[in-house]
């Protein structure tokens, strides 16, 4: 078995409140380098995945991605690490506590057909537990 760890991307942003939405820009349009994925890093946000909307809310970044977001799916593993990337690399900035994912303006948690996503908002506190239901 094959063990996956999420990192958030690194980043030179400083910390200002349009740090974790410009972070997240880097991430979507991150493409890994040859010797990158010959060290077994991978990104699983498919290419030209776009972010239409983001506000900061509350202690809670609503992202509103298009729906590329969801091609290259391999199933609800995969939809689950695409999502743990995002909320991994949002929330290693102050004031964010949590991630609101959207499709289109659809709920994550109303693309997920298999009951995963209990919540709208993920914390880092709840990706390990989204992880561990393969």
């Amino acid at each position: 078995v094959k063990r996956i760890y999420l990192r958030p991307i690194e980043t030179d942003e400083t910390v200002s409140s349009t740090a974790p939405v410009d972070t997240i820009r880097k991430l979507i349009s991150y493409r890994l380098s040859q010797s990158m994925k010959s060290n077994d890093y991978h990104s699983f946000i498919p290419q030209g995945t776009k972010l239409l909307t983001a506000k900061l809310q509350n202690n809670i970044l609503k992202l509103n991605f298009d729906e590329n977001f969801l091609q290259d799916t391999g199933g609800i593993q995969q939809l689950k690490l695409k999502a743990g990337q995002i909320v991994y690399t949002a929330t290693q900035f102050p004031g964010v506590q949590g991630v609101k994912l959207l499709i289109k303006g659809k709920s994550l948690k109303e693309w997920d057909g298999d009951g995963i996503f209990q919540s709208d908002v993920l914390s880092r506190n709840d990706i390990p537990k989204i992880m561990r239901i393969f």
